[in-house]
C-alpha cells in the first residue's frame, strides 16, 4: 500500500495501529517486519489521521499473536493504550465528568477508531452494559474487542481513582484456564467466556459518580 492510496472500504485509524506496534515492541519483538508480511505501509504510522485498511489490520494481528505466543495481546493493548492516541476523543474522554459520560462518547465515536466497530450501551434498574461487536468478521481471539473493553475499564478506574468492579463481563473467548486468570485479575472479577458477546456492564452508582477532573469546555 503506498501512502497515498485511498481506502474505500472498512478501515482502521493509523494512530490505534501504532499503540498496537508499541505493545509489541514491549514484548520484545520488532512490529515493522511483521506489518510488511500483513501488506500495510508502516509509513502511515507517522500520519495522524491516516487509515488502514481492516484485513490488513486483522492479519496483523494474526501475525502478532503467532509470533508473541500471547493469545491476550489484545488485553494488553487495552492496558497500555494512552488516550493521546484517539486524538480530540481521548481528550473529551478524560475530560468526562462521569462514566456515563465516558462511554457515551465512546460509543457516539468508537467508528473514528474502527469503521467496522458496532458499540452499543443498555441500561437496566441496575447498570449500564457496553457492548462491542465488529462486523464483517473478527480479528482472532476477539483482539480489538478485547483491546476495547480493556481500555475502557482502565480509563474508568483511573478517571474514578479509585478501584471499579463491574457488574460482569462477558468474552467470547473460548473457555481456557490459562487465558482466564489473566482475565479475571485485570477486571477483578470472574469473566464469564464461552459468551454470545463481548461485554463490561457498570453499576449504576459507578456510572453516575462524578468525576474531579470533569471539564464540560475541554470535552465540547
Amino acid at each position: 500500500m503506498k501512502t497515498n492510496e485511498r481506502i474505500t472500504g472498512p478501515s482502521i485509524l493509523s494512530s490505534w495501529i501504532r499503540s498496537i506496534c508499541q505493545t509489541v515492541r514491549g514484548y520484545g519483538i520488532d512490529p515493522l517486519p511483521l506489518m510488511e508480511r500483513a501488506g500495510l505501509d508502516s509509513q502511515l504510522l507517522n500520519i495522524p489521521e491516516a487509515r488502514y485498511a481492516v484485513s490488513g489490520v486483522r492479519r496483523l494481528w494474526r501475525l502478532i499473536i503467532t509470533t508473541t505466543g500471547d493469545p491476550l495481546v489484545g488485553l494488553r493493548v487495552g492496558r497500555e493504550i494512552q488516550v493521546s492516541t484517539l486524538h480530540g476523543l481521548g481528550l473529551a474522554m478524560v475530560s468526562s465528568s462521569s462514566l456515563s459520560m465516558l462511554l457515551s462518547l465512546f460509543v457516539r465515536y468508537g467508528k473514528v477508531i474502527s469503521t467496522t466497530m458496532q458499540i452499543d450501551l443498555t441500561h437496566d434498574r441496575d447498570g449500564t452494559t457496553l457492548t462491542v461487536k465488529t462486523n464483517d468478521g473478527s480479528e482472532p481471539m476477539c483482539a480489538a474487542r478485547l483491546a476495547s473493553l480493556a481500555f475502557i475499564f482502565r480509563q474508568a478506574c483511573s478517571l474514578a481513582q479509585h478501584e471499579i468492579r463491574p457488574r460482569y463481563v462477558t468474552l467470547t473467548l473460548p473457555c481456557d484456564g490459562d487465558i482466564r486468570q489473566r482475565l479475571d485479575d485485570y477486571f477483578h472479577i470472574p469473566v464469564n467466556l464461552g459468551a454470545e458477546e463481548d461485554a463490561i456492564s457498570f453499576r449504576y452508582a459507578d456510572t453516575i459518580e462524578p468525576y474531579a477532573g470533569g471539564n464540560a469546555q475541554l470535552v465540547a
